[in-house]
């Protein structure tokens, strides 16, 4: 992650496996997938913060989607959706 006004490198984050624009900002949640099949997911600010792994089934090449308290995830294989319990 990187300053916005000054372009400094504040943190980085491995995520042993290629990036195919994979990427959603959603609040203060940063939800990555990656050619592996592996999302993670950052706490977006100025100290690196990993909150999860989640291995799927297959690769992750599209970006997921939030609508409402609905997470909204594409495989190469299957659709997902995460939802909190009601």
């Amino acid at each position: 992650m990187s300053d916005a006004a000054t372009g400094a490198h504040v943190w980085r984050h491995e995520t042993n496996g290629a990036i195919w624009g994979c990427l959603l900002l959603a609040g203060d949640r940063l939800y990555v997938g990656n050619e592996e099949g592996t999302m993670t997911v950052l706490r977006a600010g100025r100290q690196k913060e990993l909150l999860a792994q989640i291995e799927m089934d297959a690769p992750l090449y599209s970006r997921p989607a939030l609508i409402g308290d609905t997470l909204y995830l594409a495989t190469a294989n299957r659709l997902y959706l995460i939802a909190a319990k009601p």
